[in-house]
């Protein structure tokens, strides 16, 4: 069976109309794009023969290459890269010497963006949701020269990118590459079958070269109780020094240099669970969506928590979390994956819920609920959300039912959302009686609110 790589649409063509003629001043460009590795072979030609043909030399197929296409009457190149992150669209996009034109999919399926980049700039974008026939939302559409209304009688998303591109002359292809079940690749076109090498003009593919720990994964070897896939890679190193500058680009880079997915060296951690926590929401999500792109698993692998749960403590900021909690939906997480990991010194255990409940975060229980969390899953010792609201009503001493029946069922969000170290400072600010208010009024809401979601009632305290 072949495997699809889904892949972004990217078109290049040199600013000056002049040098459009052949796919030669936009391969220059494209090569001399600093992806910090060496350009190890270019193979360049007509369409004669097979459009892609990397089934001989195991050493050259390995190694990470941008397929360029020129179709007959177009001014447009095609390129693919394998892995897909090795061409950011991004920095393809300030290149003043070219133009940019490129459409993908969010890694979650629910969104669709196209751009078009030119003198280093964004000229014109687009944002959708949903993809392919899902009927059309836009979300975001900016551009200063396209004409006015053009994605008027577009229904759905791929009908709205079609048109983005069509008002400006350019006409969208949506190549793919498949690998075949010989390790080669073959290109093909949105409907799935081969290119016709009779359409195209000129072909050049540049390889680059791998790092030694790519080429030779034998010799990343577990040694003592380190990760396997990171004991002696540089790629995985490069990874980690990345995220902890919050660069994206040398995220980018080190994925397709062949860096570990699952481990960070020196780190019990994958690259996705290590990145998070050190920075803000617009810088993480782009290098979330690069880790996932590249197949890092959103809930996290076997041996370690979904980043759902461990977003969740008692401090947790509760903005903050469903600011990350709402991004990470988008990207595909599961709401109602479980906790994996035992904890050393409690019990928690359950889903996302269960442990807004147990740390009594009103809020972010509400906000859980509205977007579909279970109040039938339970935790590890089969008990329900619900079973642990009505847990926290019967024993818990924080739980005043007078004070739960007079909160608003909606609580209200506070207009101004801290920073973290705003937030640092006002909680140790707070005096221990300020502490034991909030914390009674928190449960006291928390129960109303999953109570609420249930459709139960408070239960009546009878004689004994």
């Amino acid at each position: 069976m072949n495997d699809k790589i889904v892949s972004p649409t990217v078109m290049i063509r040199h600013a000056k109309p002049s040098l459009r003629e052949s796919l030669h001043e936009a391969k220059e460009a494209l090569s001399a794009l600093d992806l910090e590795r060496p350009l190890a072979l270019e193979m360049s030609g007509g369409p004669e023969g097979d459009v892609l043909t990397l089934r001989d030399d195991e050493d050259v197929r390995a190694c990470p290459f941008v397929f360029c296409a020129k179709f007959k009457q177009d001014t447009w190149v095609q390129c693919l890269a394998m892995p897909p992150s090795l061409l950011s669209v991004e920095q393809l996009g300030r290149e003043k010497e070219l133009q940019v034109a490129a459409t993908w999919v969010s890694t979650d399926g629910n969104r669709t963006f196209a751009r078009l980049y030119k003198q280093g700039k964004a000229a014109a974008q687009l944002e959708v949701s949903g993809n392919g026939s899902e009927p059309l939302e836009v979300c975001t559409f900016k551009s200063s020269i396209h004409p006015e209304k053009p994605l008027a009688d577009c229904k759905t998303a791929q009908e709205a990118v079609v048109a983005f591109f069509a008002a400006l002359n350019i006409e969208l292809r949506n190549l793919q590459l498949v690998q075949l079940k010989d390790g080669g690749y073959e290109v093909h076109t949105i409907d799935g079958t081969p290119l016709d090498p009779e359409d195209l003009e000129e072909t050049t593919i540049l390889f680059y070269e791998s790092l030694d720990a790519e080429a030779n994964p034998e010799d990343a070897a577990l040694e003592d109780d380190e990760p396997p896939t990171a004991k002696g890679n540089p790629a995985s190193v490069a990874l980690k020094m990345a995220i902890d500058a919050k660069d994206l680009e040398g995220v980018r880079r080190a994925i397709a240099d062949g860096a570990s997915l699952e481990f960070i060296p020196d780190k019990s951690a994958s690259p996705l669970q290590y990145s998070q926590p050190k920075m803000a929401l617009p810088k993480w999500r782009p290098i979330a969506e690069a880790l996932l792109q590249a197949g890092a698993p959103i809930d996290g692998y076997a041996w370690e928590d979904p980043l759902l749960c461990t977003l969740i403590d008692e401090v947790t900021y509760e903005l903050w979390c469903i600011e990350f909690v709402e991004a990470l939906l988008e990207m595909g997480a599961d709401i109602n994956a479980p906790l994996r990991q035992p904890r050393l010194l409690s019990d928690e255990s359950g889903t996302p819920l269960h442990l807004a409940i147990r740390f009594r975060h009103p809020l972010l229980a509400q906000f859980l609920i509205s977007k579909g969390a279970s109040l039938d899953t339970v935790d590890k010792e089969g008990k329900t959300p619900v079973e642990r609201a009505e847990e926290l009503a019967a024993d818990d001493p924080d739980y005043d039912a007078a004070m739960a029946e007079q909160e608003p069922l909606e609580a209200e969000r506070p207009q101004q959302r801290l920073t973290m170290m705003q937030f640092v400072k006002q909680e140790l600010s707070k005096t221990d009686k300020q502490r034991k208010a909030e914390m009674k009024q928190r449960t006291s809401r928390v129960v109303k609110v999953v109570r609420h979601a249930a459709g139960t009632k408070p239960k009546k305290k009878g004689r004994k």
